[in-house]
């Protein structure tokens, strides 16, 4: 019996953490990224949602996996941030806004996996991890 208190204090605490009401809540979905080669630019694909509306305003990448990130407007121009509405899943892919890898650094392969790191005006920095999938 103490074991199922202790486990529920902290989860109790872990959702307290993850749900301040300054910052909201970030959750991302589907998280994927097609296979691509030394060099190439790549955009990576995924569903976010910002339970009080957030802006990212950078994207971190290992140097062992692209030279940097961007990210994009719906016409594919360089943007500093990307608004989030509030209390909306909200999808990052080509023609909406989007992040793209720059100068892949290596070979990616479907199911390969690597991380990227989301920058927040309000929210905690978010690593996320994403699988590389076949073409859509």
């Amino acid at each position: 019996m103490k074991l199922i208190a202790a486990a529920a204090t902290a989860i109790l605490v872990l959702v307290g953490a993850a749900c301040d009401e300054d910052t909201g809540r970030i959750n991302t979905a589907e998280e994927l990224a097609a296979p691509g080669a030394v060099g190439d630019d790549l955009p990576i694909e995924m569903i976010i949602y910002s339970s009080n509306g957030d802006e990212i305003t950078g994207v971190e990448v290992s140097p062992n996996l692209a030279a940097s990130a961007v990210m994009l407007d719906a016409a594919d121009a360089e943007v500093d941030s990307i608004e989030l509405p509030k209390d909306e899943f909200y999808p990052l892919a080509l023609g909406t806004s989007a992040i793209v890898l720059q100068d892949l650094a290596r070979d990616l392969e479907i199911g390969d996996r690597f991380e990227v790191t989301l920058l927040f005006d309000k929210a905690d920095d978010r690593v996320v991890p994403i699988t590389v999938v076949a073409a859509r």
